[in-house]
């Protein structure tokens, strides 16, 4: 009986770690999906950004006589736009990415604590028969125990 309560134990302990481990796996998700959320509002930005310095130049270009040195900035300003849209999407795809393996984790520490939640369910199960066949022994060894006092007696 005894190494069932420490078996018991060591299921309840491993249950324990895994609702620890899926924890930090929500966790994990949420932060990874936090940062998915800013990346993909800073790409948002980037484009605006890079859309405003296209009207920006196009306004410059079609309202007056444009000197060579401005066209030069506005090209310039033009490929940092769209270098910065870029990395943004890049930034959002590699945020997509962390938050599909933050979410196969979390399926993961989800199935192993349920797998250890039944495996202690059915110990406990077991360990519960066990008590039960016990205090039936420890009944009829009294009840036999009443009955031979009397025949001691006599």
């Amino acid at each position: 009986m005894k190494k069932l309560f420490e078996i018991d134990k060591l299921h309840r302990r491993r249950l324990s770690t895994r609702e620890a481990a899926l924890k930090d796996a929500r966790a994990a998700q949420t932060q990874f999906e936090t940062v998915l959320l800013e990346q993909q509002r800073a790409e948002v930005q980037a484009r605006e950004h890079g859309l405003q310095v296209k009207r920006d130049v196009d306004a410059v270009l079609f309202a007056s006589a444009v000197k060579r040195p401005e066209i030069g900035r506005a090209q310039h300003q033009l490929i940092a736009a769209k270098e910065a849209v870029v990395a943004a999407r890049e930034a959002v795809v590699a945020a997509e990415i962390d938050v599909a393996a933050a979410t196969l984790r979390t399926q993961e520490a989800v199935r192993a604590w349920r797998m250890q939640a039944a495996q202690v369910e059915k110990f406990d199960i077991i360990v519960q028969l066990k008590r039960e066949e016990r205090n039936v022994e420890l009944l009829y060894r009294e009840e036999l125990e009443l009955e031979d006092i009397p025949r001691r007696r006599t």
